[in-house]
């Protein structure tokens, strides 16, 4: 379950106590980041530990709990912690407790009894509603998690990760406007959070704010600069709104930290070839097709700077590749045919040319 890691480790610090290019996607990049669980897992584990130091000096029985989860026994701490919760009925340390113990066992019925004992023990402390909300999308119920979480800012009108997951959770269920500005919160609140500014490029793109969607990428990209996939994520996106000298400088830094990444090479050398600069384009062109031999628009686009650059042969090799790896596309038959004429080979280039025209392409040049 998506939260199990998160609660196991949780449970763990208790005992202790006594993270246009259509291949990427805006949605691709969110899939990499924490949950919102994950952002809040510090705080999460301060609060825990103070409460099982204060219950720990109320009933012995916690310290059997303790004991119990650092030996790894959790069906047995469970059972303790039940009784602790009965014990102290007013306590939201006890029903936190016995809450985190039900949901690592991933008995959700409980726990979710468990979290909301804590709030009504403790109104205006947001651990149980956060929690709550954790539980439901956990289980895909986005908009129960709804509730809960708007309880939360409520009571703390600060807390970033609050809205960060209100707007992931609003996204979920298609409220996109909302979704957008719970984001807009977050970044508002934590202007250095890498995580609040992906999803409000998420946020963003859904919308259809291709402009806002790069605005938030570069952001994202500004206060994590050592973080490749944000940095070509901007550049792609830079590449989809036909700007690609701008798109150079974050792809030249991504290609450096992934030099494995054929896209991200394929890309840069894309945009080399854009703005003349043909040597580069071949020598990136050449790393990305080494590195993804089935990569059609790489041969495609290293075939147009050899074709640049005059290396005909080259170029023939490269859209014949093409040709075979893309063969609903005219485009690599049209250059084929060019090419098969510059190296005086024309019975090959008639028929390039007739199989452009049978896919719907001109065999006019588009350099």
């Amino acid at each position: 379950m998506r939260f199990f890691l998160v609660l196991i480790a949780l449970v763990g610090l208790h005992a202790a106590s006594g993270q246009t290019v259509k291949d990427p996607t805006v949605d691709d990049l969110i899939k990499k980041l924490p949950p919102p669980e994950k952002l809040v897992k510090p705080p999460v584990t301060r609060a825990v530990e103070k409460a099982g130091e204060t219950l720990t000096d109320k009933d012995p029985l916690v310290r059997q709990m303790l004991s119990l989860i650092n030996a790894r026994r959790y069906p047995d701490a469970l059972k303790v912690a039940r009784v602790v919760a009965q014990n102290h009925p007013r306590s939201e340390a006890a029903h936190g407790l016995h809450g985190a113990l039900a949901f690592v066992l991933n008995q959700r019925t409980e726990a979710l009894a468990a979290f909301r004992a804590a709030t009504v023990a403790a109104p205006r402390s947001t651990f149980g509603y956060f929690f709550i909300a954790v539980i439901e999308a956990d289980g895909n119920h986005f908009s129960a998690a709804i509730p809960p979480l708007q309880k939360l800012v409520e009571i703390d009108p600060h807390d970033y990760i609050g809205f960060y997951a209100l707007s992931d959770c609003a996204h979920h269920v298609g409220r996109n406007q909302d979704a957008l500005t719970y984001a807009k919160k977050a970044t508002a609140l934590a202007p250095a959070s890498p995580f609040c500014w992906v999803q409000l490029a998420l946020c963003e793109r859904t919308l259809g704010h291709t402009d806002g969607t790069l605005t938030a990428l570069t952001k994202a990209a500004d206060v994590s600069p050592d973080t490749a996939p944000l940095l070509a994520s901007v550049g792609y996106s830079y590449i989809n709104l036909d700007r690609t000298a701008q798109a150079i400088g974050p792809l030249q830094r991504a290609a450096r930290m992934m030099p494995g990444n054929y896209l991200a090479q394929s890309q840069l050398g894309y945009c080399y070839l854009i703005n003349g600069q043909t040597n580069a384009a071949i020598d990136r062109l050449r790393k990305a097709t080494s590195l993804k031999s089935d990569y059609g628009p790489g041969w495609e686009h290293l075939g147009l700077a050899y074709q640049k650059a005059g290396r005909h042969r080259e170029a023939v090799n490269a859209f014949e590749r093409a040709s075979r790896l893309l063969p609903t596309s005219a485009r690599p038959w049209q250059h084929l045919a060019q090419e098969y004429t510059a190296v005086g080979r024309s019975a090959d280039a008639q028929n390039a040319a007739n199989r452009a025209r049978q896919l719907g392409g001109s065999t006019r040049s588009k350099r």
